[in-house]
């Protein structure tokens, strides 16, 4: 089992260690999937190091969240010489790929302003120098091997060195479809978290209105919040309390939030004002998957926290709250494709009543992901 760290959580940690313990799996390995402030060179160096204990080892699949990035690069080259079959497991698909046009696009403008002709091309030759160091110059030195470049490295999740690709989200697949004609399979998957239409409905039988709200900025995790989008915040959950009579707050931060910020602890005093007891979880601790059952709903950024909640519980309502904390494109209902079972409260709108309501439980008749890599062993695809 191979995990890339980045934000890797100590209850993840903890949870693998107790996986191997209890046989469930036979080994993991940890590996940094981004430099931690040090030299281009020494990161290679440390990977290229830290993946040689993949060598020998006898796998028939292998099963990454990209293709991209140097750390699946030098994995897959413990590899090459094994006739293993490689696929891409991913979410957040639509986030990459407007990254990657965006990056496009900042070139393009710089290449058509006036005098901006000398700066596209230093950048464009900046890239093309970092391309040429992490795919031929340092894998070379460290293995010497290089790494093959595809032409789409820059949608960071799916180059074309993997021909096929999980995904959970219809928009999604067809955003993979449109920007990367090397994919040739595409799988659209259930949720791993998201639960039968027998088990959904008993959970919307047997729950229990407990008059607790969870609410779930991610963002802004280096700099201040500005303070109209902290009001935001707190009007949208006023409107909530009101109309669901909620009794308790429970706000989640992203783990990777800096401590020396002081906008959770202004939202947190705000919210205090609303006549509700207000609790502050450390997400580092209190794992989403063993908490979620507790709540009546869920107020949260676009980020994928959303899309696990609804999986998780089908009985709840689950609020999404846009362009209110980094306030790009990163901050859009579209970066969760079709967001099934989500509701938006977008700038301007009060929040109605049947916005707060479960929605109802669709059995979409998706294989799991298990089904999808067992057929993929068994069928002759490479």
């Amino acid at each position: 089992m191979l995990v890339a760290d980045f934000c890797l959580s100590p209850l993840m940690r903890e949870k693998l260690v107790e996986m191997k313990e209890n046989k469930i799996i036979e080994e993991f390995w940890i590996f940094s999937a981004f430099p931690n402030q040090e030299s281009r060179r020494t990161y290679h160096r440390r990977i290229s190091s830290s993946v040689q204990c993949l060598r020998g080892l006898s796998i028939r699949l292998l099963v990454l969240g990209e293709d991209s990035q140097i750390v699946s690069r030098y994995i897959f080259s413990q590899f090459s010489d094994l006739p293993i079959k490689r696929v891409i497991l991913q979410t957040g698909v639509i986030g990459h790929v407007l990254n990657a046009y965006r990056m496009k696009k900042a070139l393009t403008v710089d290449r058509e302003r006036k005098n901006g002709r000398i700066s596209w091309l230093a950048r464009k030759l900046l890239f093309n120098f970092r391309d040429w160091q992490n795919c031929c110059f340092f894998p070379y030195w460290y293995q010497k091997k290089t790494f093959p470049v595809t032409g789409y490295e820059r949608l960071t999740f799916a180059s074309g060195l993997c021909k096929h690709v999980i995904c959970y989200d219809p928009l999604e697949a067809k955003a993979i479809q449109t920007t990367n004609p090397l994919v040739k399979y595409i799988y659209l998957a259930r949720f791993p978290l998201e639960a039968k239409k027998s088990e959904s409905q008993v959970q919307v039988n047997e729950w229990k209105k407990a008059g607790k709200l969870l609410v779930s900025p991610s963002g802004k995790l280096f700099e201040e919040m500005p303070r109209s989008k902290i009001d935001r915040w707190v009007e949208v959950t006023r409107q909530v309390v009101q109309l669901k009579n909620i009794r308790e707050i429970h706000l989640r931060f992203h783990p990777r939030l800096s401590p020396a910020l002081e906008w959770p602890k202004k939202i947190a005093r705000a919210m205090e004002k609303l006549g509700c007891s207000v609790e502050i979880v450390n997400s580092s601790k209190v794992s989403l998957y063993e908490s979620v059952h507790l709540y009546d709903g869920m107020i949260g950024s676009p980020s994928g926290s959303l899309r696990v909640t609804r999986a998780l519980n089908k009985s709840m309502f689950i609020l999404g709250l846009p362009n209110c904390c980094d306030g790009d494109f990163n901050d859009q209902p579209w970066l969760l494709g079709e967001g099934e079972g989500i509701q938006w409260a977008r700038e301007g709108e009060s929040v109605r009543i049947e916005q707060l309501e479960p929605p109802p439980v669709i059995d979409y008749q998706r294989p799991r992901v298990s089904s999808i890599l067992l057929d993929f062993l068994q069928g002759s695809q490479s």
